[in-house]
C-alpha cells in the first residue's frame, strides 16, 4: 500500500491541474495581447 492517503494524492493532483490551467490561460492571454500589438503595428504601418 501507498503511505500517502488517497485523498491527499487527489488533492495534490487537483492543485497541479489548476496551476497548469492558470499557466495555460496566462500564456494564451499573453500571446493574444502580443499578437494584437504586432497586428496593430503592421496594419498602421502599411
Amino acid at each position: 500500500m501507498n503511505s500517502i492517503p488517497l485523498h491527499k494524492e487527489i488533492q495534490r493532483k487537483k492543485i497541479i491541474a489548476w496551476q497548469m490551467l492558470e499557466v495555460a490561460f496566462l500564456f494564451n492571454a499573453y500571446l493574444f495581447f502580443y499578437a494584437q500589438i504586432l497586428c496593430g503595428d503592421f496594419f498602421s504601418n502599411h
